[in-house]
């Protein structure tokens, strides 16, 4: 509903989205870089999950997401469609059900140019992942899975082996996801006192204990919390997107690999919840990795080039070089070689402008708390976040693409 956390979401709000071919009817669906979510409530009569292909004529899931529905993640009956690059994950029944006699899906051929890099996983609660009961073999070659073996992988995928009337799964050779650890250097301009970041707002108890980007304009939906913050050096939440591109430029929502919200510490590293390790995230370099900061009052800035690996774990350093940033302009000098992120966005729509003024101050002005007014991250808004720092980056953009 856009609204935050006023309302939450849960699988089953809906009922999801049928295509149906059958008798006169053309049913014809491509869905490329969709997320369809909580879906699955059954009437008795379908769609019965998320996703449901019934006898299409033609049709793709691509790049695409089914997660959280109350039954599954994609029906495919009597489907000649193709599933590639996509995740079906979370889902309370099966991940993919399979049925039909004549027409038979294709979730990766044995070809490497033809790849799956399907991510079918967590569906089912721990059971059916591919749940095969057409008579057709099925080809799902290349994807990523949970497990590592062969016989793990059959445990999830019921087909022939289960029941003599069923095809065949075959999903031989397969992907593994791998471990990405990335080691960030960041700094904010607030809070930021010529050495380090003061920690004012972790100090007076004011910041939140969920992550603060489920509402808009980020409408992030991670579930990042902690019982409390950490460590006493934590300055603050921000949003870390992960970008698997060939350069800078064509960085981009098509490139996401997977965002977290993470701890921005006194020194500028950025840690996970534990308030001390390196994030990590889950996915197999085909380019070169390059990341996106988000900040709730600052301006977001892009790695002007890719992450340098060394014994797996992927680095970088926003504060050695006006450089460092993609685009122009793109962070504020902070004095003694050291760079960091432009404060001033209060509405955080990319721009320090008038909008930020009217935006926030002439509701905020003279408040304490956890404010995106407070631009100084002191723990008050009043005239000195808008006279030492508002006037004076106004006029500053967001450099991303996208």
């Amino acid at each position: 509903n856009n609204d935050g956390s006023a309302t939450t979401p849960a699988p089953g709000d809906w009922q999801g989205i049928a295509i149906n071919g059958v008798s006169s009817y053309v049913g014809n669906g491509y869905f490329d870089y969709c997320r369809i979510r909580y879906g699955g409530f059954y009437t008795g009569y379908y769609p019965y999950g998320n996703l449901h292909f019934y006898n299409p004529n033609d049709g793709h899931f691509k790049n695409s997401i089914s997660e959280f529905s109350a039954s599954y993640g994609l029906v495919l009956a009597e489907s000649p469609v193709d599933v590639r690059n996509s995740t079906i994950e979370n889902n309370n029944n099966y991940g993919v059900y399979i049925t039909g006699y004549s027409y038979y899906p294709s979730l990766g051929e044995n070809d490497v140019l033809d790849q799956g890099k399907n991510r079918i996983r967590n569906n089912d609660y721990g059971v059916w992942e591919i749940y095969n009961s057409a008579s057709n073999d099925i080809n799902a070659y290349y994807n990523y899975w949970e497990y590592e073996t062969i016989s793990e992988i059959e445990a999830h995928i019921y087909d022939k082996d289960n029941n003599v009337n069923s095809g065949h799964v075959y999903f031989d050779p397969w992907l593994t996801v791998t471990i990405v650890e990335i080691d960030l250097t960041i700094l904010i301009e607030g809070p930021y006192n010529g050495i380090n970041m003061n920690t004012d707002l972790n100090t007076q108890g004011l910041l939140p204990l969920l992550q603060p980007y489920s509402v808009s304009p980020w409408n992030y939906s991670g579930t990042e919390s902690v019982t409390s913050i950490p460590n006493s050096n934590v300055v603050d939440w921000i949003l870390v997107e992960l970008h698997d591109a060939t350069d800078a430029v064509s960085v981009s929502e098509s490139t996401l690999v997977e965002k977290q919200a993470a701890f921005l510490m006194a020194d500028g590293s950025v840690v996970g919840m534990d308030g001390m390790s390196n994030l990590e995230y889950e996915h197999s370099l085909t380019n070169q990795f390059f990341v996106v900061i988000r900040h709730r009052n600052h301006i977001d800035i892009l790695s002007s080039i890719a992450l340098s690996e060394s014994g797996g774990v992927y680095s970088f350093d926003f504060t050695s070089g006006s450089g460092q940033a993609y685009g122009t302009d793109a962070q504020k000098d902070l004095g003694s070689g050291m760079f960091g992120m432009y404060t001033g966005d209060a509405n955080a729509d990319g721009e320090i402008g008038i909008l930020d003024h009217s935006f926030d101050w002439s509701d905020q002005s003279g408040e304490s708390g956890y404010l995106s007014s407070d631009l100084n991250m002191d723990g008050q808004s009043n005239n000195p976040d808008k006279d030492e720092y508002w006037l004076i980056n106004v006029g500053k953009v967001s450099q991303l693409t996208y």
